[in-house]
């Protein structure tokens, strides 16, 4: 292909266009030693690899010949682009890895929300943020409605929300024994047997295997305080909204707990309890 046929600034644009190692940004062609030119922008290429396994940095400056910040912008993007998680993927980074001589590696990966959990949690809201725990504390306020009430539009809403055929959210949603809670999006189901919600939570659990995306600072913590309440405050979101936002603030709450951050800990778990309230229509 000739030169005079591409549209470089669409390509820089795109960030497909790599030179001397380096993804484009602004440079002219006249200052291009050489270049190739990606099959699809870099940041949706490391995401294709990462919903296959994890990887360090290293690895995926070595798999893509570019620059290590060129990764790393990428994975920041990785981490909050809402599209993702409306696919129904998680970003994660997986446990240090020895590095000989220079210190520890982490590496990353796009975990998949199980099935299950998409189908009787599609918002995460039991699975990780324990929202089993108001109910008791807040049964007398708690609208509650037969499953054979409730199934038609639950499994519209699961339907659409996941892209899945109708037939097989009711291959689930049979098995169980369900009772349904009336919210501001409509029904939410309520397990007896609560091991789909433990399951999803060790899936995405900080412990040795898996650790949240990075670790905060108080400034990302006091964003992240202001972001989330604003976000309970409008009321309303995509599933993709829904679940970024679960998935954050069990990230911040997590973090707190475990380098003794009870100031902001205790801020977060009443931003959970807002959370609950707000969507259930709580006093």
């Amino acid at each position: 292909m000739k030169n005079e046929t591409l549209d470089f600034s669409a390509l820089i644009r795109e960030r497909r266009l790599v030179s001397n190692g380096i993804l484009v940004k602004n440079q002219s062609l006249k200052e291009f030693e050489s270049y190739r030119i990606l099959d699809k922008p870099f940041n949706y290429l490391l995401v294709d690899e990462l919903k296959k396994t994890s990887w360090t940095i290293t690895e995926l400056v070595d798999r893509f010949g570019v620059d290590p910040l060129n990764v790393r912008e990428a994975i920041l993007w990785t981490m909050n682009e809402i599209s993702l998680f409306e696919e129904g993927y998680i970003f994660r980074r997986i446990q240090k890895e020895k590095n000989p001589g220079k210190g520890s590696l982490f590496r990353y990966t796009l975990i998949p929300i199980p099935f299950e959990t998409r189908v009787f949690d599609p918002f995460l809201w039991f699975s990780l943020l324990d929202w089993t725990s108001f109910l008791e504390k807040y049964d007398d306020q708690i609208m509650y409605s037969e499953k054979d009430e409730c199934l038609h539009e639950y499994r519209k809403i699961v339907s659409e929300c996941w892209n899945i055929p109708v037939s097989k959210v009711d291959q689930y949603l049979e098995k169980e024994n369900l009772k349904f809670i009336n919210s501001l999006i409509g029904p939410l189901p309520v397990l007896d047997d609560i091991e789909i919600y433990t399951n999803t939570n060790n899936k995405l659990k900080e412990d040795k295997s898996v650790l949240s995306p990075l670790r905060f600072n108080d400034k990302k913590i006091n964003h992240d305080l202001h972001k989330i309440n604003s976000f309970i405050r409008g009321g309303f979101g995509t599933i993709g909204d829904f679940v970024f936002y679960s998935v954050r603030l069990y990230d911040d709450i997590h973090f707190c707990q475990s380098f003794h951050k009870h100031k902001e800990m205790s801020q977060f778990f009443q931003l959970n309890e807002t959370f609950f309230k707000t969507f259930l229509r709580i006093e």
